[in-house]
């Protein structure tokens, strides 16, 4: 009983990723995969004869595949399924008796308002890579990021 909570969170998040990806990607929620050197797994999109140092715009390699911007949602999901099964555990079946309520409460709104300052950094558009004097930033500020 102590690992149904941890099981329906993996399962939700395992099956929410698949469902979420493609609705990111038609919705064009993408962005550069930055951990990925240029022209790996796509080397097809990279026009024959062009150098691998080429800059776009916003000073990051051409080449790059695009991924889902909020893919951690799906995470975030399956993480409050799993705290909801642990709260509905603890309130009708008195499984975890050791286990406070108001802890795992705060927990679920805790991860909550972190993915949904994700969810907002996301949709405001993230740091921007340009130059700053330029370009004004998008997204949330670094400031707004540490804040408590």
């Amino acid at each position: 009983m102590i690992i149904a909570p941890f099981f329906v969170s993996l399962l939700v998040s395992f099956f929410c990723i698949p469902l979420l990806i493609p609705r990111l990607r038609r919705a064009g929620i993408v962005g550069k995969d930055l951990h990925k050197p240029c022209g790996i797994d796509n080397s097809e999109d990279i026009p024959q004869g062009r150098p691998q140092g080429i800059v776009d715009s916003e000073g990051i390699p051409q080449g790059r595949p695009e991924v889902s911007e909020m893919g951690g949602l799906a995470i975030v999901v399956g993480f409050g399924a799993g705290i909801l099964l642990a709260v509905a555990l603890v309130s009708f079946f008195h499984v975890f008796p050791s286990v406070d309520l108001i802890v795992l409460l705060a927990v679920l709104s805790t991860v909550l308002l972190a993915g949904l300052i994700g969810i907002l950094d996301d949709l405001l558009g993230g740091c921007s890579k340009s130059n700053p004097v330029t370009t004004p930033p998008k997204g949330m500020r670094q400031w707004m990021k540490a804040m408590p």
